[in-house]
């Protein structure tokens, strides 16, 4: 799995360059990313989601749920989201 900074992240502060507005996202005392304001509050939550989306997977997978279900398509959905942010080529 890709080294990434650890969550949480948090954006930090802003920074104006002429007419645009920047916005800072930090992990502890680490740069993030810089980003506009509505993509720098996706990218503070990206910590959070990715865990969700792992317990919901486990969760899954522990109570043994059939995957033949109109839930499968959300499960797959999610080991994918989860390859992606682990930088693996897909989830299934």
């Amino acid at each position: 799995m890709p080294k990434f900074t650890q969550g949480p992240w948090e954006v930090t502060k802003k920074e104006s360059k002429g007419h645009v507005d920047r916005f800072v996202v930090t992990g502890g005392n680490r740069f993030v990313a810089n980003a506009s304001r509505s993509n720098s509050d996706l990218i503070a939550a990206a910590p959070d989601m990715l865990e969700a989306m792992k317990d919901a997977v486990l969760f899954w997978e522990d109570h043994n749920f059939d995957k033949q279900t109109i839930y499968e398509p959300w499960y797959w959905k999610a080991k994918d989201a989860i390859a992606k942010a682990e930088g693996k080529e897909n989830g299934g």
